[in-house]
């Protein structure tokens, strides 16, 4: 397999065409950018389920990437195409869709790369409209405490005012030891609520008296960003005491770097192959 992708590129390398469709990596970068332009073309790499992180590009992959007019993907999320060039998001957390920082900071690099390709077909004021649809889901605040299974739980959970002060595996792959598992039941005893992903099987015993919610975390193919949070976010009215954050225009001035005249752009990818797409956001060359 690797044989044949490397052959795909060289003969691909010499073509210079490109279209006018925006290749990404993973479906959660696709719901944001439907929300944003649902007419707009787009080519999702690792659009099946399952994690991206181990995800293997075919040969069509490649073409259809190289030929692209602008490519997005993860830093720290999509290990698979490390290497590639494209614009390369880098934040904290990679789970970017799972906290409002995050997917502000996709949006902007979403709205440049939709300008510049797509600018026939994507109206800007669809950036300040999903900006806003976004600060209204993530205004909810939650109180209370919960046990997760996983860090990217907890991630989510912290986003919206709950705290976590226990978390059972070290990362989505590893597996908790005889002495995680105890120390994890023995907290769990007192906080009283376990969030889970949904479907997610748990290796540790739950006391009987225990809450458990299942949440889902990851949008479905095709599905926009705001059904998949309202969706998301539906099992944890009622368990947890709810409160409200309004964002306002001093929270976006610090967390948006799109304002007036200062807009992030994407050069135009008539130019080596060896450059990244370049945006005035935080981007890491491979």
């Amino acid at each position: 397999m690797r044989v044949l992708l490397i052959l795909t590129v060289l003969l691909i390398g010499c073509s210079g065409k490109r279209g006018d469709y925006i290749a990404l990596s993973n479906p959660p970068l696709h719901s944001i950018a439907l929300e944003m332009c649902p007419t707009c073309k787009y080519y999702v790499v690792a659009e099946g389920k399952g994690h991206t992180h181990d995800y293997e590009p075919s040969p069509k992959d490649v073409v259809k990437v190289e030929n692209a007019c602008a490519f997005v993907k993860v830093k720290g999320l999509d290990g698979w195409a490390q290497g590639w060039r494209g614009v390369n998001v880098a934040l904290e957390e990679p789970h970017f869709w799972l906290y409002r920082d995050g997917v502000v900071k996709v949006a902007e690099v979403l709205d440049s790369a939709l300008k510049m390709c797509q600018g026939s077909e994507y109206k800007t004021g669809r950036f300040r409209d999903f900006l806003l649809r976004v600060d209204s889901l993530f205004s909810v605040r939650f109180e209370g405490k919960a046990c997760v299974s996983t860090p990217v739980l907890k991630v989510f959970l912290e986003g919206l005012g709950i705290g976590v002060p226990c978390v059972l595996r070290k990362n989505e792959f590893s597996e908790p030891s005889e002495g995680d598992v105890e120390r994890f039941g023995k907290a769990l005893r007192e906080v009283g609520v376990l969030v889970l992903a949904r479907g997610e099987e748990i290796v540790a015993p739950v006391p009987e008296n225990v809450k458990v919610v299942e949440v889902r975390l990851h949008p479905h193919k095709g599905e926009m960003y705001s059904s998949f949070l309202r969706d998301a976010l539906n099992p944890l009215y009622g368990v947890f005491t709810q409160g409200v954050k309004v964002y306002d225009d001093e929270d976006h001035q610090k967390q948006r770097t799109l304002k007036g005249g200062d807009q992030p752009h994407i050069h135009q990818l008539n130019r080596p192959r060896e450059e990244d797409d370049g945006l005035n956001v935080k981007h890491q060359k491979e």
